[in-house]
């Protein structure tokens, strides 16, 4: 059997974001440990924002199977992070606006030296303690010494890019390693877990969803992201597409995950944050394609400076602002105006041309 504890949050990061990072799975190969798994990092893909903690922790144990496979002392299992060494071949180089810087790479199977990591730009020591557990001699590459639990405490990423990380024990260089990826961007990211009790998911200042209880009939991840209009609009324009004719944006890009309904009969409750309001037709539109080709208006209330929709399924969610009916109408009129002016102009000097003696003055 086991135990564990709960510790308060600190009082100083009350209102912080804060994502765990721990490690799952037992000793052994994969036969041998069915039905649990292999070690695994959890989330082995986690994207955060800057501003934004990781809070490294984890737990072992010294009664695992001693005839099971694995690396270190027999029985044991221990757990570090290093980031990966640089790929030893050059790669063709994209240059993307917003596509993160990347460190480490991860087909690679060897760690990079402590001294030149930068590493989440967590400070030395503290890379230092992720690599060797607290053993300030380092002199203990299976980590046969460390203890089984290992707090590196809540630590604040301040430096974008896409890291990639891996347990130096936990690594047969074959069939057997232990790798993650850390993605840390501009934008704000939020996870939650939500069941049959309902529940709400929300970026602070840009949008919630809503989930009345009942409405789904599994637990659900859901994930929400927050792009910024330029950014957004940017992947637009790379992928070659557009919005419907709109005046300008009225929020953010709101993402999201998963894209498929939440729930086949019911609905949930989605609330976008509007950055401008100063239009008389405001909508919101949706797109679940990964081209972001297809766009459809979505019904939308606006009260207060917040879009609320009423909506089944993921996706890309953004607010506009839309041309009012009498700005459109002038437009057409001014058109067909236009083009009656035309043809008469056209009528005029082709009668002049096939008819010259009706425009002759007389002598």
């Amino acid at each position: 059997s086991h135990t564990f504890s709960i510790k308060k949050r600190p009082q100083d990061l009350k209102d912080a974001v804060i994502h765990n990072l721990n490690v799952r799975g037992k000793r052994g190969n994969i036969v041998q440990v069915y039905p649990a798994v292999e070690y695994d990092f959890v989330p082995n893909l986690l994207n955060i924002a800057t501003g934004d903690y990781i809070h490294f922790q984890w737990n072992g144990s010294n009664t695992n199977n001693k005839k099971f496979e694995g690396n270190g002392k027999a029985g044991t299992d221990r757990n570090n992070v290093v980031m990966l060494a640089e790929s030893n071949f050059s790669e063709m180089s994209i240059n993307v606006p917003y596509k993160p810087l990347l460190f480490g790479h991860y087909g690679t199977n060897y760690p990079t030296k402590i001294t030149n990591s930068s590493f989440l730009g967590l400070s030395e020591d503290d890379i230092t303690k992720l690599a060797h557990l607290g053993n300030k001699n380092g002199n203990d590459p299976l980590l046969n010494k460390a203890g089984t639990y290992f707090d590196l405490g809540p630590r604040k990423i301040t430096k974008q890019g896409k890291y990639h990380y891996m347990c130096t024990r936990n690594n047969d260089f074959s069939n057997r390693d232990q790798k993650g990826k850390i993605v840390v961007s501009d934008f704000p990211v939020v996870y939650k877990m939500v069941g049959l009790q309902g529940g709400t998911i929300a970026i602070k200042s840009k949008a919630a969803l809503y989930i009345p209880p009942n409405t789904l009939g599994e637990l659900l991840s859901l994930q929400m992201t927050s792009w910024r209009t330029d950014e957004g609009n940017y992947w637009l324009k790379e992928k070659g597409k557009k919005l419907p004719i709109v005046e300008g944006f009225a929020s953010d890009f709101i993402l999201l995950l998963p894209v498929e309904n939440f729930a086949a009969e019911n609905t949930v409750h989605l609330s976008i944050n509007l950055t401008d309001s100063d239009s008389d037709i405001i909508s919101v539109y949706r797109t679940g394609e990964k081209k972001y080709g297809v766009w459809q208006r979505i019904v939308t209330e606006i009260e207060n400076g917040v879009a609320h929709s009423h909506i089944k399924q993921g996706g890309v969610y953004i607010a506009v602002k839309e041309k009012s009916l009498d700005t459109i109408t002038n437009v057409i009129i001014i058109v067909i105006m236009f083009i009656i002016a035309l043809i008469a102009v056209l009528v005029y000097f082709y009668y002049k041309k096939s008819h010259p003696w009706l425009y002759t003055k007389n002598a």
